[in-house]
């Protein structure tokens, strides 16, 4: 591997991991789901999640991309449908723990193998759904074609991308894991999580949908 190439792996790997930093909602309902099923349905969220970023990634590679960022209507929609997705999300977190302090519950639920198929869906509709997933890749992009310069970085363009999933589940794999230990010691910790989870999903999705209103008055007036 040159030196050139190995600068953008690195780069890609400190991409993937600075990015993953900030809870967006994917973040969120991912240590929710480890936190009351255990790691495999966090880790499930987080397959859901690389699965979209990987369609978002093939799209780049085609060169389709900006062509989905510049049409209006279709980014306006995408903010619309995954404001409203994103707040039922939170909406049922907050009733899966209402129901859990109803009674007694283990640590943390055994996983079910419907479980682990509805948290792969979570994860794949909050991403799918949501516009900074994309926005991010694109500006990855622009910043690694400055960086690298664009004849260099179209050939190997799958290297950074591989590279920026890398650093993404590198990242989320450790604070699945950690969430998971803490909540196993703290029932508090449980508690305050969840309902943060909820809320920060709850109020992510209103966010959405009225940037998608502003948008769409925007456009017509």
């Amino acid at each position: 591997m040159s030196l050139a190439l190995t600068k953008l792996w690195l780069w890609g790997l400190a991409f993937g991991v600075v990015t993953s930093i900030p809870t967006g909602p994917s973040a969120v309902l991912m240590m929710n789901a480890g936190l009351r099923r255990g790691a495999r349905a966090g880790g499930a969220v987080l397959g859901g999640l690389v699965c979209i970023q990987i369609g978002y990634m093939i799209l780049f590679w085609l060169g389709l991309a900006p062509l989905v960022l510049g049409i209006t209507w279709l980014r306006l929609s995408l903010f619309l449908l995954g404001g409203v997705l994103v707040a039922l999300l939170g909406v049922r977190e907050a009733w899966r723990g209402r129901r859990s302090e109803t009674g007694p519950q283990p640590a943390i639920e055994a996983p079910r193998h419907q479980g682990i198929a509805g948290d792969f869906l979570s994860g794949l509709v909050v991403a799918a759904t949501n516009p900074g997933v994309l926005l991010v890749l694109a500006g990855l992009v622009s910043a690694a074609s400055e960086t690298f310069g664009e004849a260099y970085l179209r050939p190997r363009l799958w290297h950074l991308f591989v590279a920026v999933e890398v650093g993404v589940v590198a990242w989320f794999a450790v604070l699945v894991v950690l969430v998971v230990r803490l909540g196993r010691r703290s029932h508090t910790f449980r508690r305050w999580l969840s309902l943060v989870a909820s809320t920060a999903l709850i109020a992510f999705g209103c966010f959405l949908i009225y940037k998608s209103v502003r948008g769409v008055l925007a456009a017509v007036s």
